[in-house]
């Protein structure tokens, strides 16, 4: 998704949907310019998935995105391809086939020439804080981090608001992984878990949806 600010790169199953829909308050933020409309240049669900290389084409703004912990993201992935595909398929049967799939579509979707080119990545699982931080950064609007977070929708805000739901990932592993297919992704995608601290064993106690109803009108900071 591009703007005349930034460039997002959605990487799936790393919360690009929920980040898109954020994204559409943007243009309409105070002190905008009315030229900084994101650019329409594919439209439907493609447009979520653009690899930077080819956004390049339009823009050479700064460029952020989000990553996910390796383990969870393969079981997003799998659930995804059971409820879009309605293809039933076990997971002993999935995984061997996708095995590596999060190391590819990472460098597929960063790398520029062989290099990664996104500036601002931040975690998944830290989402509403990593937006907000960023666009703070990046934009030069000057929008509170406070205003940025007030743009969540309410899809959000009540997935957060679920504990039947926060961390469905963190179960499954367990439930899921065996232990040759854990090693498989430490092999594989080890370089990522490094990176990001992440492992098979993380908990993460996801932060509920802000709520703050005091946020400046323009958005700015006072």
């Amino acid at each position: 998704m591009i703007c005349r600010d930034f460039i997002h790169v959605g990487i799936c199953d790393t919360g690009e949907g929920i980040i898109r829909n954020a994204l559409q308050n943007y243009v309409r933020a105070p002190n905008g310019d009315r030229n900084a409309e994101m650019i329409p240049f594919l439209k439907g669900h493609q447009q979520a998935h653009m690899p930077l290389s080819m956004m390049r084409q339009w823009s050479d703004a700064p460029a952020f995105t989000s990553v996910r912990n390796p383990f969870d993201w393969y079981i997003s992935h799998y659930l995804h391809h059971l409820k879009n595909k309605k293809v039933e398929m076990s997971w002993s049967d999935w995984f061997p086939r996708h095995r590596g799939e999060f190391t590819k579509e990472w460098q597929h979707m960063t790398n520029v020439n062989g290099k990664e080119g996104v500036a601002y990545i931040f975690k998944f699982e830290n989402m509403e804080s990593g937006l907000a931080e960023t666009l703070s950064i990046l934009s030069p609007k000057k929008l509170t981090q406070a205003y940025v977070l007030s743009w969540f929708p309410d899809a959000y805000r009540q997935w957060c608001n679920r504990p039947w739901i926060e961390g469905i990932e963190q179960w499954l592993r367990y439930d899921l992984y065996t232990e040759t297919q854990r090693e498989a992704v430490e092999s594989i995608d080890g370089w990522a878990l490094e990176r990001w601290d992440y492992s098979f064993y993380d908990v993460y106690d996801f932060p509920k949806a802000s709520q703050d109803s005091t946020v400046p009108m323009d958005g700015r900071e006072l």
